[in-house]
């Protein structure tokens, strides 16, 4: 079964809580696998967090396919309920779009940072229905159904929470159109169902050329939604509206700019709550919302010219640290201070790719630059453009001269190239670069320390080589781990201005050539300390013919967590397996549950 790469594979939920949840609330020496033996296995222990977390698992053999949706309490490792996935539609993409969790957080008493609680609301499809499950309690409660939806077909990852706890929160459904057919995606609509709807309520209209669309809550310093920043289609103006979507507050002004149909128009990066200012495209331009809690007023345009202008484009690449934005699109990269002036644009090599992701170091940012479609034509060299209103930036900002980085001319295009930057004197170099077949990735960034991962052989994209060296090239790049098999990050739970720290990774040994990680050690491994913990053994019987393994991207450092195995077997069946691990505590891993 082709998937893609594990450690991407579930970024919506992580890029949700980001981009939708906290919308302008709040704004990683050892190596090899050669560890001791797991001691006997031990209970995972869990600090914090909600108890109710999910997982999709199917089942296909010669008697048909079974996908269902699995809750596991990770307080006992128990499956609580299982929720068959009856909407065929998209099912065969993995995971399907036929359900979403709603995050929940605890906001600082600051307002500055917040910490994770968890999974908070469970959405899914039933039988055309939008149904509603609450994960925030000590027992699962009864499925509600949301507005008199009877023809959905997905429901999108990029919800908007009205409150921090996750219980009250729009989220964005496709249904079918006038041909009845969700498969054919073309004539479906698009609408917005709340939490807070029942089964009688009338579903708010939301498509690309009519009915409202939201870019962004207004919220408090608590984090609870004062009103939500919409693109109002069928009337081509950008409004503040109540909550609920029914009354509207007062037009936003958009200089030098005409809302259309089509346009996009979302969020790119939030800010902390005392900041409460973030980056908003329109169109194919880039602006600063500044929200006082009382009012927003947008800038000028900061960028004209972004790549990405369609509504249903990639978004631009972007991060931040507590004074700058970055951005990238494309193969341009822009920095921008937090009044909304324009540092600098840098200009990546054409023949390298676009630029894919970026990463917060203390003394800049790391920029990953790709070539995805395998059409490089030659090695390239990077430009820099700095703007006129970099002159009187203090010192903490980019310089007015930001020279042309040396560039390590390799014989061909590589497949990846990491660009690292320093903030404060506007230089930046290539730390490294791959061959023409093998794909870089960053994992993770402690302080200055960038650790990043290389196919471990052309063609294969589960197996990696983990890398660790200086975001300055004070040392390494040194070799941590040959040939792991690289599941997922381990986040901290608290986080500040919007900067996610890796704290672990989980990868597993293969414990046959031919069967992948069966029977392979699971191991967490600590970016901060290159400590490794053998978290326990992936037991799997002897007719198993691969097995591949997957993290849930909800691992957070000193929780419970899951991680998903995909078993064929001999007699050409597929099934999942569920195993619970605590990334902290060694011979912490657990089955939970087989499919079915």
């Amino acid at each position: 079964m082709d998937r893609t790469r594990p450690l991407k594979r579930k970024t919506y939920l992580l890029n949700s809580l980001v981009a939708a949840s906290i919308s302008l609330l709040t704004a990683c020496g050892g190596g090899g696998s050669n560890t001791p033996s797991p001691e006997p296995q031990a209970e995972p222990k869990s600090t914090s967090g909600n108890p109710f977390t999910v997982a999709e698992t199917r089942s296909e053999n010669s008697a048909g396919s079974l996908v269902q949706l699995q809750i596991v309490d990770l307080r006992t490792g128990a499956v609580a309920r299982r929720i068959p996935l009856t909407t065929a539609t998209f099912l065969g993409e993995y995971p399907s779009r036929s359900w979403n969790v709603i995050f929940g957080v605890m906001v600082d008493s600051d307002g500055v940072g917040y910490t994770v609680q968890g999974p908070s609301q469970l959405t899914y499809i039933q039988d055309g229905k939008v149904m509603a499950l609450d994960l925030n309690a000590d027992a699962l409660g009864t499925p509600r159904q949301l507005t008199n939806i009877a023809d959905a077909c997905t429901i999108n990852r990029d919800e908007v929470h009205l409150s921090p706890d996750g219980r009250r929160a729009w989220v964005r459904v496709t249904t079918q159109g006038p041909d009845r057919n969700c498969s054919n995606q073309a004539d479906n609509l698009s609408v917005l169902a709340s939490l807070d709807m029942t089964a009688t309520d009338q579903a708010v209209a939301s498509g690309l050329n009519s009915g409202r669309e939201i870019i962004s809550s207004l919220n408090d310093a608590a984090g609870l939604a004062q009103g939500l920043l919409v693109i109002d289609r069928d009337r081509a103006a950008l409004a503040v509206y109540s909550n609920d979507l029914k009354t509207k507050l007062y037009n936003v002004p958009v200089p030098g700019f005409a809302v259309s149909g089509g346009d996009a128009a979302r969020e790119l990066i939030g800010s902390s709550v005392k900041a409460r200012k973030s980056l908003i495209q329109l169109g194919t331009t880039v602006r600063m919302a500044d929200w006082n809690g009382q009012t927003l007023t947008l800038t000028a345009p900061i960028i004209n010219n972004l790549r990405s202008g369609a509504a249903n484009s990639a978004k631009p690449v972007t991060t931040r640290d507590n004074d700058r934005y970055y951005l990238g699109d494309g193969t341009q990269g822009h920095a921008i201070n937090t009044s909304g002036q324009l540092l600098a644009t840098f200009s990546f090599p054409p023949e390298r790719g676009d630029i894919i992701e970026a990463a917060i170091t203390d003394l800049g940012v790391i920029v990953n630059q790709t070539i995805r479609s395998g059409t490089g034509t030659g090695p390239g060299t990077g430009t820099s453009t700095p703007t006129a209103t970099v002159a009187a930036q203090s010192a903490l900002l980019l310089p007015a001269s930001v020279p042309t980085p040396p560039i390590v001319t390799p014989v061909a295009p590589p497949a990846s190239t990491l660009w690292s930057f320093n903030k404060n004197t506007g230089t930046y170099f290539e730390l490294t670069n791959s061959n023409s077949s093998a794909e870089l990735a960053i994992e993770s960034v402690f302080g200055n320390t960038v650790y990043f991962s290389r196919q471990s052989s052309p063609g294969n994209k589960y197996w990696r080589d983990i890398y660790k060296g200086d975001a300055q090239g004070g040392f390494g790049p040194f070799n941590m781990a040959s040939g792991v098999y690289l599941l997922d990050h381990v986040r901290d739970p608290h986080i500040v201005a919007a900067t996610h720290q890796v704290k672990q990774l989980l990868w597993c040994t293969a414990g046959n050539a031919t069967q992948g990680c069966a029977n392979g050690n699971l191991f967490s491994y600590d970016t901060s300390t290159d400590a490794q913990i053998n978290l326990g053994t992936l037991t799997q019987a002897s007719d198993v013919v691969a097995f591949n393994a997957f993290g849930l991207h909800e691992s957070w450092s000193g929780r419970n967590s899951l991680i998903q195995m995909g078993v064929l077997k001999a007699q050409n069946s597929y099934s999942n397996t569920l195993w619970m691990l605590n990334p902290g505590t060694a011979a912490s891993l657990k089955l939970v549950s087989t499919q079915p």
